[in-house]
């Protein structure tokens, strides 16, 4: 059984949708974790102790790095890792966390949910929302190839790399922080390009069928 992870409740009911449209519950389980995480990975963990899971894909939206990424751009994790963790001057904060520096998506999930216009590359993680080009640039000095910001991807990656599970996660680029009228694009994304990703997510699902 593979668990679809999604933070909100607009993800959940267009995911719902879609497994039910394509036959696919019996590979698939879907659960809405909450946004953060803390919310991510106390789910995850959940769903690998109490379940058989054989896989995790996080869905959902996320902010875009407008150097590699627009508006409505879907982005599949090919690695990930924290924006907002520091230990100290001296510290790694990878060994800190016992943790490689960045963590690695499974290659059959990122295989399953390439192409088209779906580019993958690095979703960096933190429990904040992006909003300014000062916050894009202190995570861009540190991950000059970020592709995408979100709240939940690398959390559930830490888990999964504790268990030793599969994992990816598919975004779609729902603002792009720093540009003009930033809350606006992220306020109209939902009735405009929201379908991008669940079609993403269709062809995705089908490949794992």
């Amino acid at each position: 059984m593979i668990a679809i992870l999604t933070a909100m409740d607009k993800e959940l009911y267009q995911l719902q949708n879609l497994l039910d449209s394509l036959h696919a519950w019996d590979r698939f389980m879907l659960i809405k974790c909450g946004i953060g995480k803390v919310n991510a990975a106390m789910t995850v963990t959940e769903l690998i102790i109490n379940h058989d899971i054989s896989g995790i894909i996080s869905s959902g939206c996320a902010g875009g790095n407008n150097q590699f990424v627009n508006l409505g751009d879907v982005v599949v994790c090919s690695e990930t890792a924290y924006h907002d963790v520091f230990c100290g001057a001296e510290a790694q904060e990878w060994d800190f966390l016992n943790l490689p520096p960045r963590m690695q998506a499974d290659a059959t999930l990122l295989a399953a949910a390439k192409g088209g216009d779906v580019k993958p590359g690095l979703i960096c993680t933190g429990d904040q929302f992006i909003t300014t080009v000062k916050d894009m640039d202190r995570i861009r000095n540190r991950f000059p190839d970020v592709m995408a910001v979100d709240m939940e991807t690398a959390a559930i990656a830490h888990v999964c790399h504790k268990y030793d599970k599969p994992f990816t996660s598919i975004r779609v680029i729902s603002d792009t922080p720093g540009v003009e009228a930033h809350f606006e694009q992220y306020t109209n994304f939902w009735d405009t390009m929201a379908e991008r990703s669940f079609q993403t997510m269709k062809g995705f699902i089908a490949n794992l069928l």
